[in-house]
């Protein structure tokens, strides 16, 4: 679940910066920059954790993580080199933006697209060849973007400077519309080639948890509706309420978020696939 919020903390708020960056204030940027080295420190934490715990679990104890044999297994396991794969590109997204270049750009396309790539090599998605992979990385990106915006928007709350808020509010929920769209689609499509038959919903344990994570994702659906459709133009009506709606309902949305990927942890680690 950490390495989830890292991964998504870091890329997410890669794509808000793409999309935002010159509508926001040094001190917004400085906020966003920040928050990616925080998160890329502790996914690179938890990706060298991730690899030695491999190596530890082959052996059975402690020990077993600095065995060099059972390290060189671990190079040639697929969950080692997807771990290695999100490593690096956590320390390439952290030294992107360290200082503003030409280069940092290269860097970090590179570290999005390891990290990326790293959900994709190992897990369900290799189950069903290039079309899952695809339809997860369609997914991941879509939920990068919602989950990486929640945070940089929470703290523009905190800036007395309503017409940009309001700007890159408007903007966002523009942006969620296709990037929102092409998660639940992807997440419905994939969904279904794991579960075989809408029945496995009800009668296995999978299903189960998937449900609850589907209805906690249309209670999101719902707060994002309202924030586009209700809140943000009430910004332009009563700015101290309408900030405060928007501040109480994007703190709902990082709650939901969580849960999320709470149960999100649990489908990829710890139950079975019903088919």
């Amino acid at each position: 679940m950490i390495f989830y919020i890292s991964a998504f903390g870091s890329v997410g708020t890669l794509i808000y910066l793409m999309h935002f960056y010159r509508l926001l204030e040094f001190e917004q940027r400085s906020y966003c920059f920040s928050l990616i080295k925080k998160s890329s420190i502790i996914g690179s934490i938890i990706a060298f954790l991730a690899f030695l715990s491999i190596p530890g679990n082959m052996g059975g104890d402690f020990k077993s993580i600095i065995d060099t044999q059972l390290i060189e297994l671990t190079l040639e396991n697929i969950s080692g080199k997807a771990t290695l794969l999100s490593l690096l590109g956590f320390i390439l997204i952290y030294f992107s933006c360290i200082k503003k270049s030409k280069i940092s750009y290269t860097l970090s396309f590179l570290g999005v697209s390891s990290i990326l790539l790293s959900f994709v090599i190992f897990g369900h998605a290799t189950k069903h060849g290039l079309v899952g992979q695809f339809l997860i990385i369609i997914h991941l990106v879509g939920l990068s973007f919602w989950i990486g915006s929640l945070l940089p928007l929470r703290k523009m709350c905190n800036f007395i400077e309503y017409e940009k808020l309001r700007v890159v509010a408007h903007l966002f929920g523009i942006y969620a519309l296709g990037y929102v769209g092409i998660l639940i689609v992807a997440g419905l499509i994939f969904s279904y080639i794991l579960l075989g038959n809408i029945s496995s919903l009800i009668t296995t344990d999978y299903g189960n948890v998937l449900l609850i994570k589907m209805i906690i994702v249309s209670i999101l659906l719902s707060l994002g509706a309202m924030n586009k459709f209700k809140i943000i133009p009430y910004l332009t009506i009563n700015q101290n309420l309408g900030l405060k709606r928007l501040k109480n309902s994007i703190q709902i949305e990082i709650f939901c978020v969580l849960l999320i990927l709470f149960f999100t942890s649990l489908l990829t680690t710890s139950l079975e696939l019903p088919m």
